[in-house]
């Protein structure tokens, strides 16, 4: 029996081999919806600094608001230190390790806002980071951050 399809050229990797990427998930509204996002990549050896900033970075988020959002009115991100970082915030310069990771990988950062309100924040939910080895396969790692109601983990 024959198959109803032919085989493609090969898909091409596009992760570069020993880096780590790192994926948020953040909420809108009242769970209304999620959105995911990457950053990365972080080169093992050479990124290490900027990598292990923004894992505490994200630890941070996920502790910051035990007792949840209102949105608005002093429940911004930016009371966690470092956010102002790497979410565009802070271009002052003060962010060394920080600042030489986007500027050399291009990157601009802002943090995801409710497409149905006016403005405001999303909210942190969680973060995994995942490791892509010499060959490209993707790996979990023991890291991960995730906020909880009255007890935000990580």
């Amino acid at each position: 029996m024959s198959l109803p399809f032919t085989i493609g050229a090969p898909v091409e990797n596009k992760h570069i081999p020993n880096s780590f990427e790192l994926s948020i998930t953040t909420m809108f509204g009242d769970a209304d919806g999620y959105d995911t996002f990457t950053i990365g990549p972080f080169i093992q050896g050479a990124d290490d600094g900027a990598l292990t900033h923004l894992l505490t970075v994200m630890e941070g988020a996920a502790k910051a608001f035990p007792n949840g959002r209102s949105g608005g009115g002093g429940y911004e991100y930016d009371i966690v230190p470092g956010f102002a970082y790497w979410f565009g915030y802070d271009d002052d310069g003060d962010g060394d390790v920080v600042d030489a990771y986007l500027s050399r990988n291009e990157l601009e950062l802002d943090w995801p806002t409710d497409p149905y309100g006016d403005g405001d924040e999303q909210s942190f939910d969680s973060a995994a980071l995942f490791f892509y080895d010499a060959t490209g396969v993707v790996h979990t790692t023991s890291w991960s951050a995730k906020w909880r109601y009255g007890s935000p983990t990580s």
